[in-house]
């Protein structure tokens, strides 16, 4: 028995202590999955933040060249890390659990929704930094202004016809 013993009580103490670290495994695995949670949401509302800012923002006749290739340069670098970012985030999705898998899935889907309204106005910002863009859209603003007709507009049809493959 004292032979039994002596085997059999430090296997079954490693046992038990091994199970003890899978279960925390078990549990930081669960944590780790709460933090991304947290960390993916809190990413969200940041992207949300910045969109809505845009959206009040309104006119950008109102801002100066310099803010404007400030913030453009941020926003050139969040629309340029984003769809690498959640990419890589949903190819780690097969191994997360449910609650967690569908919620992950759509946040990351809003976010790619998010990040492809900020490209939009990140092409908007650049077009503001294109002077000659810039100087033909406010001349065609003033002629349509100052009363030009309707027959001096092209036809759509026949602008579209005339582009060549």
């Amino acid at each position: 028995m004292a032979w039994t013993e002596s085997y059999a009580v430090p296997v079954y103490e490693a046992v038990v202590c091994g199970l003890a670290l899978k279960q925390m495994e078990r549990q930081e695995s669960h944590q780790k999955r709460i933090d991304l949670m947290r960390t993916v949401a809190e990413c969200q509302a940041k992207y949300r933040g910045a969109l809505e800012a845009f959206r009040r923002s309104g006119d950008l006749s109102e801002q100066s060249r310099e803010n404007i290739v400030i913030v453009r340069a941020g926003l050139t670098i969040l629309v340029a890390i984003t769809r690498p970012f959640t990419d890589r985030l949903r190819a780690e999705l097969p191994n997360v659990t449910e609650p967690y898998h569908s919620a992950l899935a759509a946040i990351y889907d809003d976010i790619d929704t998010m990040a492809e309204s900020l490209r939009e106005i990140l092409e908007a910002w650049s077009i503001a930094l294109d002077d000659e863009l810039v100087h033909e859209i406010k001349s065609a603003a003033r002629e349509v202004a100052s009363g030009g007709t309707k027959e001096e507009i092209p036809d759509w049809r026949d602008v579209l016809a005339s582009v060549h493959d």
